[in-house]
């Protein structure tokens, strides 16, 4: 996407973000989609002991160490869903975290940026700008070290796209955030170009090659500052304060001296002038804080939030033994979360982390699932809130939608307008689409772990899995928020067929940890010798066939069975039974065959996915 010279504005709240067709409300339930799994682990993960969850609102709960986030805060502001997630995860990391694990370094963060050095002193709009610049590059390389690889990608988005859209500042800010803004672009989005005045380049490059020694920037914002020493904190700010402020406070003398008043035609710009403090710089400052750094926690929640810690790190401080080095706190960190998966799952962090990414690289697809099925549960809503305001049991019931040609119809005479739906036909309709099983079969026989057909089921899983969950969760919440049993249930089972059948997943409404990541470590490492499909069905066959409610299972499989006609007679007593048997064959005529005529074969693995997600919505909707 090209860069423009436009200047940042404030969007609106509660406008559609810039994902084409989705509102706020839509964008908040694919963003929870990923945030709902790794949120829980963030606090470990990254060394606060705090949990973070997600919620209505940002705020603390310092009794609990509870920490709620809400990623709409920053979908009403126009961000997708992807820039939600991420702005969410960079206010944890790199502000949140700080104010947590280190209440002395945030004391003397507090000091440099009131004037005259106090904790209590007025804030230096110009040095809190300073240090949430720096913090934020800082705060994103952990971000991008620690979570999925598809962060950068859209860390270079959101800044590109929200926070800095502009490839000028040299005539429309102060010396000093020229200086600040052109830093951060560089380092959140590659290869850019930014025009400053001469005199801020100078400044930049002095850093980027400072004394010969190297890239005083990187070095001060990385993890680490060798290959075996981490880089801490406290040592960063130093850098920060004591070597590149500096150059930044000369820029702001500058611009005191020979403020920037006019652009290229002389016309005034719009921040020309004092603010509400007196200081000439207000408007840019106030433009900073609104548009590119916008806040989700109000400074009483930080503040509460570095009193506790502060009385934490006092109490503990008498017994605490050597210092630790940023490095040994996130390794010990990482251990700690690792064997709380490991006890939880049985399975590792790291295999916890893969999974995440498939939620994260799939999320549109779960959501738009997710939103198809929204319409029924409001359907379902509105009908039994019709039925319940019926006092008899039996007749016509009057279809909301078609008033008006209800009213039509009974003045000229039609006795029983079409607007008139039968009770018993809504109420049996109703159950039949109400209730529905998906049961996933899965090959996992050697021959899936060719030409990417293992990591095409293993994503197929997760959008079924998730999609599925995340629709029975909505179910409930309505039911919880209505007070009424709206008679709508998602269960899913997942099997696989190899050599012997196995149920990584037992039916039921309800989706765990250690389920979902013994179906993707499965299904991502296939190895078995044969085919027998059919002692996989046999199987299914064994789960209670039930008239009230649609049951599904979907195949997917890559060649043929070893006992094709014994494969068939069980798919064929399924049938009978009332099940949908739907197979999606790999590149394979036999498998085809097998679950014809409701069968779709699929010659590139990478497109299975997507025919999964497509069969789920075109079964609920």
């Amino acid at each position: 996407m090209s860069e423009t010279t436009t200047p940042i504005s404030p969007e609106p709240k509660g406008q559609p973000s810039p994902e084409i067709g989705t509102t706020p409300d839509e964008g908040l339930v694919r963003a929870e989609t990923f945030l709902r799994d790794v949120a829980p682990h963030l606090g470990r993960l990254f060394g606060m002991d705090l949990r973070i969850s997600i919620g209505p609102a940002w705020a603390t709960d310092l009794k609990t160490g509870d920490v709620m986030a809400n990623p709409k805060f920053f979908l009403e502001r126009g961000y997708t869903s992807d820039m939600a997630v991420y702005a969410t995860l960079h206010e944890v990391c790199a502000h949140l975290r700080e104010v947590v694990t280190k209440p002395k370094l945030t004391d003397e963060v507090i000091r440099f940026g009131n004037k005259n050095g106090q904790v209590d002193g007025k804030r230096d709009k110009a040095r809190a700008i300073f240090h949430n610049i720096f913090s934020d590059i800082a705060g994103n390389n952990l971000i991008h070290a620690v979570l999925p690889r598809t962060m950068p990608k859209v860390a270079e988005e959101m800044y590109r796209e929200k926070l800095f859209r502009e490839t000028d500042y040299s005539t429309v800010e102060p010396r000093h955030l020229q200086f600040l803004y052109k830093i951060i672009r560089q380092e959140m989005i590659p290869h850019s170009e930014t025009a400053v005045r001469p005199e801020v380049d100078e400044a930049i490059e002095s850093l980027r090659d400072y004394h010969g020694k190297g890239d005083l920037v990187k070095y001060s914002t990385s993890l680490t500052k060798s290959n075996k020493e981490a880089m801490s904190p406290e040592e960063r700010f130093k850098v920060w304060t004591t070597l590149i402020f500096p150059v930044y406070e000369k820029l702001i003398e500058q611009d005191k001296e020979d403020p920037i008043t006019t652009d290229e035609k002389g016309e005034p710009q719009p921040g020309d002038g004092e603010g509400q403090d007196g200081d000439p710089f207000d408007s840019y400052y106030d433009d900073y804080f609104e548009n590119r750094h916008p806040e989700p926690m109000p400074d009483e929640e930080h503040d509460k939030i570095h009193e506790h810690a502060k009385t934490k790190d006092a109490a503990q401080s008498s017994d605490r033994p050597q210092q630790k080095t940023e490095w040994e706190r996130k390794r010990e960190a990482t251990e700690v979360i690792d064997n709380q998966v490991r006890q939880e799952s049985g399975h590792t962090l790291a295999e916890q982390r893969r999974y995440n990414n498939e939620i994260m690289k799939w999320q549109d697809a779960i959501a738009e699932m997710r939103d198809v099925y929204k319409k029924v549960i409001q359907e379902r809503l509105a009908q039994k809130r019709g039925l319940s305001r019926r006092t008899f049991d039996e007749g016509a019931i009057l279809d909301p939608n078609r008033l008006a040609q209800t009213v039509i119809d009974i003045k000229a005479g039609i006795e029983q307008p079409e607007a008139f739906r039968d009770y018993e036909e809504i109420n049996g309709n109703a159950k039949a689409i109400g209730k529905t099983d998906y049961v996933f079969v899965f090959d996992v026989s050697g021959s899936m772990a060719q030409n990417g057909k293992a990591e095409a089921a293993s994503a197929s899983a997760v959008i079924g899995l998730e999609g599925l969950s995340a629709m029975q969760r909505d179910v409930e919440q309505t039911e919880l928020e209505n007070n009424m049993d709206l008679e709508l249930d998602i269960r899913t089972a997942i099997y696989t067929l190899g050599e012997r059948p196995q149920c990584l997943k037992p039916l039921s409404t309800s989706l765990g940890q250690k389920e979902r990541l013994d179906t993707y470590s499965a299904l991502q490492n296939p190895h078995e010798d044969h085919t027998l499909d059919y002692l996989s069905l046999e199987e299914v066959e064994k789960l209670k066939a039930e008239s009230d409610r649609r049951q599904i299972v979907i195949v997917v499989s890559d060649g043929g069975s070893n006992n094709a006609g014994r494969a068939r007679q069980s798919v064929d007593r399924l049938r009978s039974q009332g099940w949908l048997v739907y197979g999606v064959s790999i590149g394979s005529n036999e498998a085809e065959a097998l679950y014809a005529p409701t069968a779709k074969r699929v010659d590139d693995p990478a497109k299975l996915p997507e025919e999964i997600y497509k069969f789920i919505e075109a079964t609920i909707s």
